[in-house]
């Protein structure tokens, strides 16, 4: 759990992320559906998936390549690179398009994990809580809120 008064760093942020996203999609409880498929994101789309299980969720080959999918997944959350997540979302944007098929009460309790691993309360920008560094002009410049 974070520091209310200290912004945390995008590697800090990503790990709590990751671990929450985990536990949340099931990775954690013996024979799910995470688990089986060594993706702790429950990713459907993702670098290096070429292969998926019958309800179309990636299959890696080790735990270890759905991590480095789950935290390629939040990088590009960060860097901008994401069509769908970005820092400026709050917990509960980010887990109703993460998890929509989630029952709302499911939803709101993914969100509160989320914000409570951050810092910050569900209805507030991540932004607003992770240093991350963008490019301007060419110059790479830390955005800290």
């Amino acid at each position: 759990m974070a520091d209310e008064d200290k912004n945390l760093s995008w590697e800090e942020a990503r790990e709590l992320l990751g671990e929450v996203i985990a536990r949340h999609e099931g990775f954690y409880k013996d024979d799910s559906r995470a688990q089986r498929n060594n993706n702790p994101g429950n990713l459907t789309k993702g670098n290096g998936c070429s292969e998926f299980d019958g309800g179309g969720f990636c299959r890696y080959g080790t735990s270890e390549e759905g991590w480095d999918a789950l935290h390629h997944q939040l990088n590009m959350m960060e860097n901008g690179t994401s069509h769908v997540y970005n820092l400026a979302m709050t917990p509960t944007q980010f887990v109703a398009r993460y998890a929509s098929s989630s029952p709302a009460a499911e939803q709101a309790a993914y969100a509160a994990a989320i914000a409570a691993a951050l810092g910050i309360k569900p209805d507030q920008k991540m932004e607003e809580k992770v240093d991350h560094w963008v490019t301007i002009d060419g110059k790479h410049v830390l955005l800290s809120y």
